[in-house]
C-alpha cells in the first residue's frame, strides 16, 4: 500500500505525479497547472528499511512541508565520494566541485510504501552508500546548472574513483518505483546488477547499466554537456584555465580518472570548436585527447612537439611530457619510435644513478619501448636497475612499474635468475609495506605470467592470476589480462565479456595465440597476429617490424 501523494510532493516536481497520459494527470493540471520540471541541483533516490521504501528528493534546498532526514555518516562518506569523483570525470571543472560539495544537500521525503501490510514510519536518517550515484548527479547537476531529467533516477553506490557499484533491497526499490514516482521511466544502475534490474522491471522501466559515474553523466545529460562546454571556450580567460585543466589531467596519468572517455571526447570538442586556439592551445589539447585515448583503449594520435615549442617549456615539464610521448609511441605507434627516443635522449639522464625521479621515470618508458622494438634484453637489464636506484632514492612507490616489466620480460625472455632476483625484492617489498595505493595487482599478475610463461604447470601462479581476475575493484583491463592466464572459469567470463568489449577480445585472441603457438600451428598462429594487431596495432606493429615471431609477439606483448 501507497500514501497517496502530498500536496508538497507534488509540488516537489514531476516524480509523484501520475504518468501525463492518465485522467488522475489532466485532473491535477487542471487544479494546479503542469507539474514542476526539476531545477538544477535537484534529483530523486530510493531507500528501503524494514520493507518500507521511501522516495527522497536530494536537492539544495528543502521543500516546502516535507519531512528531512539527517545523513548517517555511511551516506557523508557517500558524498564525499561523491565530491572526490566528478572533478575526475569532468575534469573542466576541478574549480568549482570544493565550493559546491562544502554544503551537504538536504534529503527530504517525497512519499512511501511498503512491500507487505505494516506500519510505515518515516526515516529520521539516511545511512549506507545507496545513495552515491543520486549524490554525484545532484552534485554535478549543481556544478554544471544542468538539470537532471526528471524521469531518471540512479540506484547505484560509487567510489571516489568513480567506479559504480550494487545496491540492496533492488527488488523492493523496482517495486516501489511504479507505485511512489509513476513519471520515473529510467534506472541508472551498477553496470553487474543491470540483467537482475531488467529482469525485475520486467519491461516496465528502462534499465540502463553504467560502470563509472562519467558514463552515468553522459546518459543522463547527454549533448548538453558538448554544449556547455563550448560555451565556456567562447572566453579567452576560461578557455586557456580549462585547456590547461586537460593538459594537466593527461600528465597526472592513468590513476587520475577511471573513464577516460570523457576527457578524450572533451579535448576533441574544445579542437573543433573553440575559437582562436594559437599553436599552444592547440598542441596542448592534441596532446589531452591523444593521452586519453591511449588510457582508454590504446588509440589516439599525437605528434611531436615542435623542439622551439618544447625548449620554451620548463625542464622538469619537458622530462614528464617525453615521458608520456614514449609511453604514447610505444601503446598506439605515434610518434614514430625512432624520432621519439631520438629526442627523448636528449632528455635521459646520462648516469642512471644521478637522475631525479622524473627522469628515471622517463628511462623506464624508453625501456618499455626497447622491449618492443628488438631489444627485450637490454630492456629487461635497465628495468632492473631503475628498481635498485628507485630503493635507494627510498622512492618505494616508483617500484612497482619497473618491477612488473622485470618480471614480464625475464617471462617473456624464460631468463629464471633474472625471475628469482625479481621475486627477492618483491618478497623484500611485501615486507616493508608494499606499493603504494595502486602497483601491487600489476606487479603480483606480472610475477604469475612470468612464471608461467616458464613453467606453465605452476598451479600457484596460476592461482595468483585468479584472484587477480576475481578482484572486481580492479580496473577491468587488468581482469582481463589475468583472464589470460587463470582457470577455465575466467576462460568462460572472459570469453562472454569479448562479445562487446574491445579489451577482452584482445585477451581471448592472446589466449588462442597462447595455445597455437604451444601446438606449433603456424597458420594459425599468423592469422591470430593479425587479428590481434586489428585489435591493438601499436604494440604488436612493433612487435612485427622488429622481426618476432608469432610465439614471441604472444610472450612480449605488454599487457
Amino acid at each position: 500500500m501507497s500514501l497517496r501523494p502530498t500536496l508538497a510532493a507534488l509540488a516537489a516536481g514531476p516524480w509523484c505525479w501520475p504518468r501525463p497520459d492518465t485522467i488522475a494527470a489532466e485532473t491535477l493540471v487542471a487544479r494546479f497547472g503542469p507539474a514542476r520540471e526539476p531545477g538544477a541541483g535537484e534529483v530523486t533516490a530510493l531507500t528501503v528499511r524494514d520493507s518500507v521504501v521511501t522516495l527522497w528528493l536530494v536537492a539544495r534546498r528543502a521543500p516546502a512541508n516535507c519531512v528531512v532526514a539527517a545523513l548517517g555518516a555511511g551516506a557523508r562518506e557517500s558524498w564525499r565520494a561523491a565530491s572526490l569523483a566528478l572533478p575526475r570525470s569532468v575534469p573542466v571543472l576541478w574549480r568549482d566541485v570544493h565550493q559546491a560539495a562544502s554544503v551537504e544537500p538536504i534529503v527530504a521525503a517525497l512519499d512511501l510504501t511498503r512491500a507487505s501490510p505494516g506500519f510505515m514510519p518515516t526515516e529520521a536518517m539516511v545511512d549506507g552508500p545507496s545513495f552515491g550515484l543520486a549524490f554525484f548527479l545532484q552534485l554535478a547537476s549543481s556544478v554544471l546548472d544542468c538539470p537532471v531529467p526528471g524521469h531518471l533516477i540512479a540506484c547505484a553506490s560509487i567510489d571516489a574513483l568513480g567506479r559504480t557499484g550494487e545496491v540492496g533491497a533492488l527488488a523492493d526499490k523496482i517495486g516501489g518505483l511504479r507505485v511512489l514516482a509513476p513519471r520515473i521511466d529510467t534506472v541508472l544502475v551498477a553496470a553487474d546488477q543491470a540483467d537482475d534490474a531488467r529482469r525485475l522491471a520486467g519491461g516496465r522501466l528502462t534499465v540502463i547499466g553504467v560502470r563509472s559515474a562519467a558514463e552515468a553523466l553522459e546518459r543522463a545529460f547527454g549533448d548538453q554537456l558538448s554544449r556547455l562546454l563550448s560555451e565556456a571556450g567562447a572566453d579567452d580567460e576560461r578557455r586557456r584555465e580549462l585547456t590547461d585543466s586537460f593538459f594537466r589531467l593527461a600528465l597526472v596519468g592513468r590513476g587520475a580518472a577511471v573513464d577516460w572517455s570523457p576527457v578524450e571526447r572533451g579535448a576533441a570538442r574544445a579542437l573543433t570548436s573553440w575559437p582562436a586556439l594559437d599553436d599552444d592551445l592547440r598542441y596542448r589539447l592534441t596532446f589531452a585527447q591523444a593521452v586519453a585515448a591511449r588510457h582508454e583503449n590504446n588509440g589516439g594520435e599525437l605528434p611531436l612537439p615542435g623542439r622551439d615549442w618544447l625548449a620554451a617549456q620548463p625542464h622538469a615539464l619537458q622530462v614528464h611530457m617525453m615521458a608520456h610521448l614514449v609511453q604514447q609511441s610505444s601503446d598506439t605507434g605515434t610518434p614514430p619510435a625512432d624520432a621519439v627516443q631520438a629526442l627523448a635522449a636528449e632528455l635521459r639522464p646520462r648516469i642512471l644513478r644521478s637522475g631525479f625521479v622524473p627522469e628515471l621515470r622517463l628511462v623506464g618508458a624508453c625501456a618499455r619501448l626497447q622491449a618492443l622494438t628488438g631489444r627485450a634484453s637490454d630492456a629487461l637489464a635497465t628495468q632492473e636497475q631503475l628498481v635498485q636506484v628507485f630503493l635507494d632514492l627510498y622512492a618505494e612507490h616508483e617500484v612497482s612499474y619497473p618491477l612488473a616489466e622485470w618480471f614480464r620480460l625475464s617471462g617473456a625472455l624464460r631468463d629464471e635468475p633474472a625471475l628469482r632476483r625479481a621475486t627477492d625484492v618483491h618478497r623484500q617489498m611485501t615486507t616493508a609495506g608494499g606499493y603504494g595505493d595502486h602497483g601491487e595487482p600489476y606487479v603480483r599478475l606480472a610475477q604469475a605470467r612470468a612464471v608461467l610463461l616458464i613453467d606453465p604447470s605452476d598451479q600457484a601462479a596460476r592461482r595468483a592470476a585468479q584472484q587477480v581476475y576475481a578482484d572486481d575493484g580492479l580496473p577491468t583491463h587488468l581482469r582481463w589480462s589475468a583472464c589470460r592466464w587463470a582457470d577455465a572459469d575466467a576462460q568462460v567470463a572472459l570469453a562472454k565479456a569479448a562479445r562487446t568489449d574491445r579489451i577482452a577480445q584482445r585477451y581471448l585472441v592472446l589466449r588462442a595465440l597462447d595455445e597455437a603457438a604451444a601446438g606449433g600451428d603456424r597458420d594459425r598462429t599468423m592469422s591470430l597476429v593479425f587479428d590481434l594487431e586489428q585489435l591493438d596495432p601499436g604494440p604488436v606493429g612493433h612487435l612485427r617490424r622488429s622481426g618476432a615471431a608469432p610465439g614471441d609477439i604472444a610472450r612480449l606483448y605488454p599487457y
